[in-house]
């Protein structure tokens, strides 16, 4: 499980192009937490693919608490309390048998100032626990 939280003013803007939170195994196995135009979206790059999903509910520019539960084979969100995502499949095979770094990619490092918290679990949670620890 991968865990962050962000605390950001309404008037701070991360950049799409530019920034994000990864957590990285190697490039071609990460969890990423980054933007869409509006809102905040989570990217699990599993052998080499590409799987995004909005978080539309959640503005760009409000605080966020983010746990992300990542099998071999599915993933699941947990944003602000609320079970987001349920066992969405991976296009292929996710190996996270180790995390060897974790990055803030951030136009302008406002990242590095925001971040209130991270940490990866190598166990994943029950959904009431996720729950519990993604709560505002």
């Amino acid at each position: 499980i991968f865990f962050h939280e962000l605390g950001l003013a309404d008037s701070d803007d991360i950049n799409t192009t530019g920034g994000g939170y990864r957590y990285q195994k190697d490039s071609s196995n990460y969890v990423s937490l980054t933007t869409n135009d509006t809102a905040w979206r989570v990217r699990v790059q599993s052998g080499g693919t590409s799987n995004f999903k909005g978080l539309n509910s959640h503005p760009k520019t409000s605080p966020i608490k983010v746990a992300i539960v990542v099998t071999s084979s599915t993933f699941s969100v947990y944003a602000n309390g609320v079970k987001e995502l349920d066992n969405e499949p991976l296009s292929s095979t996710a190996d996270f048998s180790s995390i060897n770094r974790f990055q803030t990619i951030i136009a302008e490092n406002i990242g590095v100032r925001k971040t209130l918290q991270h940490a990866v679990f190598p166990t994943a949670l029950t959904d009431s626990e996720c729950i519990a620890l993604t709560t505002l």
